[in-house]
């Protein structure tokens, strides 16, 4: 379960370990939550399915009665102290409610499991597990850290449903001790895989570090 397969690291190793698992036998199934775009190759009997492409009832689209009342309240006599409740309906009703219904509405495909990679995608298939049924295995592979300010909404609801998850797979020991409340969940460390390079060098080498990446403080540059 991703956000989309566009061009990213994140999206670069799920569709990575996607491929492996294809190429071991597993059927595969890949759920993008918000937009269909496919960068990277995958094996030809994979399926991809675009949630935004998916069709629903009005009550998986729409915020309830209650919902809405709450907002409201809480909009208004809160003083911002619940700002995570706006960012909640947020990833629910675009995402999460999106991810439950059509899991639900799914042949249940006995000794399966869900690998959910990123913040609102892991919300997300943590949210619908109870109704699919499925395990829940969760990967880190940003700075979590420095993902959200700590103030920040999304670190409400990550501390909320990350819980519910049956496993969590982390790149570095760091991940792992920022998240000291899965005290209850199976953890692993499994550092980012590294694919055989075939390109062949030509010319005249010289000894530099080249660095392609964004420039933000989860990627250290100074280091």
């Amino acid at each position: 379960e991703m956000m989309t397969l566009s061009v990213g690291g994140a999206e670069h190793h799920a569709s990575y370990i996607a491929n492996h698992l294809s190429d071991l036998g597993y059927d595969v199934r890949i759920i993008l939550l918000a937009d269909g775009c496919v960068d990277y190759q995958l094996r030809d009997n994979i399926t991809v399915v675009d949630l935004q492409n998916e069709s629903y009832p009005e009550n998986v689209l729409r915020l309830s009665i209650f919902q809405k009342a709450k907002l409201k309240f809480l909009r208004r006599f809160s003083k911002g102290r619940f700002d995570w409740y706006d960012q909640k309906l947020l990833v629910v009703n675009n995402f999460a409610k999106k991810v439950e219904y059509f899991l639900s509405k799914q042949d249940r495909i006995e000794n399966s499991l869900i690998i959910s990679f990123l913040s609102q995608p892991n919300i997300s298939a943590c949210y619908g597990k109870k109704k699919c049924g499925y395990k829940v295995i969760m990967a880190e592979f940003s700075s979590p850290q420095d993902e959200f300010k700590k103030t920040a909404p999304e670190n409400k609801l990550k501390e909320r449903y990350f819980r519910l998850c049956d496993g969590f797979i982390f790149q570095t020991e760091e991940q792992r001790a920022f998240y000291s409340y899965l005290k209850n969940i199976d953890t692993k460390i499994i550092p980012n895989p590294i694919e055989a390079i075939t390109v062949k060098a030509t010319g005249v080498r010289s000894k530099e570090i080249v660095n392609f990446c964004r420039l933000s403080t989860a990627k250290n540059i100074p280091l």
